[in-house]
């Protein structure tokens, strides 16, 4: 219940952000059914606002980090970039044999990488691998959503209005007949973002 939030927020310091300083680390598991029945349109924003941003924040440094340790891993490798390739692993003319300059679990990362982001080029996984700014996060959440209160977001943490053919997901109301895209579900918010 959405007051049940208010609460939570209140009591950790992010109903009043601070100016400067850390935002707590609160995840909430989804937003409230009866966030749709505000009728104060700024209670509702800041709800939806105030408990997005500590994930949003959370999962932005995640990627960073992922970012960073990609980073540092291509500097261990001694190839060019236009001949590297983190494929099959299958040597061609001129292709590096980059799995010599890395250990297992460096390939490791790299491998769950190019599966994550659906690539085995370096530069496609370095413009794929970076944090999407906050207010991104923020604004695409509250416009897909409907601030936390569209049907998705009640019902499957669909914050911001992904779509799937594959994962489990809600059917939208007015799918065309024959039609078999979903709007993806995730068991929590972070888990939304993570997607994101």
């Amino acid at each position: 219940e959405t007051t049940s939030l208010i609460k939570i927020l209140k009591e950790f310091g992010l109903w009043e952000l601070p100016v400067s300083g850390e935002i707590p680390s609160v995840f909430i598991k989804s937003y409230p059914v009866d966030l749709n029945e505000v009728q104060d349109v700024s209670i509702k924003k800041r709800v939806f606002l105030h408990s997005l941003l500590p994930q949003a924040l959370f999962v932005r440094q995640e990627v960073l980090h992922r970012r960073e340790k990609f980073e540092s891993i291509l500097n261990k490798i001694d190839c060019s970039s236009e001949i590297l390739d983190f494929g099959s692993g299958l040597e061609y003319e001129n292709q590096c044999s980059w799995t010599d300059f890395l250990v297992e679990e460096d390939v490791n990362f790299i491998q769950q990488l190019c599966k994550v982001y659906r690539t085995t080029s370096p530069e496609v996984l370095l413009e794929r691998v970076d944090a999407i700014p906050v207010s991104i996060i923020l604004a695409q959440g509250a416009l897909e959503s409907s601030w936390g209160s569209s049907r998705f977001s009640r019902e499957g943490n669909s914050i911001f209005g992904m779509w799937t053919w594959k994962t489990a997901g809600l059917v939208p109301s007015r799918r065309e007949d024959g039609k078999t895209p979903k709007v993806k579900a995730s068991e929590t918010g972070l888990e939304a973002v993570r997607s994101y």
